[in-house]
């Protein structure tokens, strides 16, 4: 039988190990290293976006949309997350944030607004 104590140890250490593949994640993006970003997804990633196709159903296909993207982005950025929201149980994690690209041209399209990311674990 798991003890409430250590199930919120337990609990504590995955968010913990999420938090840091997102920021693991976000340093390979901000690097524009498409083979470090993919590291990250399954190859039956389902990617949700704000523009058309709008739903992307396979890594390789999700692996385009980045080698496409980054070229748009400068030779250096950074990212800014907030309201980072993770949730544990057992063997399933989700979280939720924001976040926007900082440290490029104010007019640069990719300053314009924070994007909402929800991740599965």
């Amino acid at each position: 039988m798991i003890t409430k104590m250590t199930q919120e140890t337990t609990n504590t250490q995955d968010e913990a190990q999420i938090r840091q593949l997102i920021t693991e994640q976000q340093s390979a993006i901000c690097a524009k290293d498409v083979d470090r970003i993919m590291a990250y997804y399954s190859t039956d990633v389902i990617f949700f976006d704000c523009k058309p196709p709008f739903q992307t159903r396979s890594a390789n296909d999700f692996r385009r949309i980045w080698e496409e993207c980054l070229p748009y982005f400068p030779s250096s950025f950074g990212i800014q997350t907030r309201d980072l929201n993770i949730f544990v149980s057992g063997d399933l994690a989700f979280a939720h944030w924001l976040l926007r690209f900082t440290d490029m041209a104010s007019d640069h399209p990719a300053m314009q607004t924070w994007l909402r990311f929800t991740a599965g674990y």
